[in-house]
């Protein structure tokens, strides 16, 4: 990392690249956008094939070697990129394909209040919503 692992003499700018700049293969005005990604693909070749002595039969029924590959994706650049796509000025807002409940219920009190979360837990529970409950006794709301 440049200032821990070591210092950099010079930095130079080779090229920018700018909204309607050609692309090089097609010649069409080139479009600045953000992303983020979230998978991985790892060429492992034969090194554990070979270790392995993992064949396969080839297209001529012979044994050929398998060449390896990896295919991953993390979870939590999944969740960072829900969350960079769907925040607000409010903060996360889960999409209701992944998020946890339709409603978060809070029992804010005592007895009596956790009775009342219960119950409309329940209530739209049966109504077809996905519910998360919290009726941790002793836990202070602000």
């Amino acid at each position: 990392m440049a200032g821990r692992d070591f210092e950099v003499d010079t930095y130079v700018d080779v090229v920018v690249v700018q909204e309607g700049d050609p692309c090089p293969k097609c010649g069409t005005g080139l479009k600045l956008d953000r992303a983020i990604e979230i998978g991985h693909i790892f060429q492992l070749g034969r090194k554990y094939a070979d270790a392995l002595k993992l064949d396969v039969l080839g297209q001529h029924g012979k044994p050929v070697r398998v060449t390896m590959g990896s295919y991953g994706i993390g979870v939590s650049r999944a969740v960072a990129a829900l969350a960079e796509q769907t925040a607000d000025d409010k903060g996360l807002c889960w999409p209701a394909e992944v998020a946890p409940a339709d409603v978060h219920v809070v029992a804010a009190g005592k007895a009596l209040q956790t009775e009342l979360a219960l119950d409309v837990s329940e209530k739209l529970r049966a109504a077809g919503l996905r519910v998360l409950v919290d009726d941790r006794a002793g836990v202070s709301r602000a």
